[in-house]
């Protein structure tokens, strides 16, 4: 399972290295997508729009994609151009739309954010890595990021004594 926003680039790489498999737009990231069409139409911290946010998030979140795109209809006038934060939710929904379907993903008990992972990368990676003074070299860091993840996976005992074990001579 992948999770990640709508940037193509992540999902070359997802689909380089990890096909196949179940591949989910971050839920906050198509969130931040309808937010910002309905701050465009309009207008930030105005009522209509958090009640139009709001009835998309509840469709998002039951899988109707089809119905967000048609509640854009009436208040994007046919012939006039679609602003950029309009235009960037229709080609996000349009693009993603096999990655979209939060209610299949929550049923086959999927999540659907990536907070879990982010909130681990600052876990495992930046807690470390980035104290005052400290640089690494690439096979240093990855040394260290591969013995902290042991640690915090509670594996230490498990893995360490391999790690230190001298193989025979043959």
């Amino acid at each position: 399972m992948a999770i990640a926003d709508g940037a193509h680039w992540i999902w070359l790489i997802i689909m380089m290295c990890y096909a196949p498999c179940v591949e989910i737009i971050d839920w906050w990231h198509a969130v931040q997508k309808v937010w910002q069409a309905a701050n465009s139409l309009f207008g930030q911290g105005e009522p209509v729009t958090l009640a139009w946010v709001e009835q998309q998030k509840a469709r998002l979140w039951s899988g109707e994609l089809r119905a967000v795109l048609h509640a854009l209809r009436p208040v994007c006038p046919r012939g006039q151009p679609l602003n950029e934060a309009v235009w960037a939710l229709i080609s996000c929904l349009l693009h993603n739309r096999r990655r979209m379907d939060y209610a299949a993903y929550r049923a086959a008990g999927y999540p659907v954010g990536s907070g879990s992972v982010e909130s681990a990368c600052k876990v495992v990676v930046h807690e470390r890595m980035r104290q005052a003074g400290m640089r690494w070299s690439r096979p240093g860091a990855q040394a260290m990021l591969a013995l902290r993840s042991i640690l915090l996976s509670e594996r230490w005992e498990e893995v360490v004594p391999s790690l230190c074990s001298v193989p025979e001579p043959a």
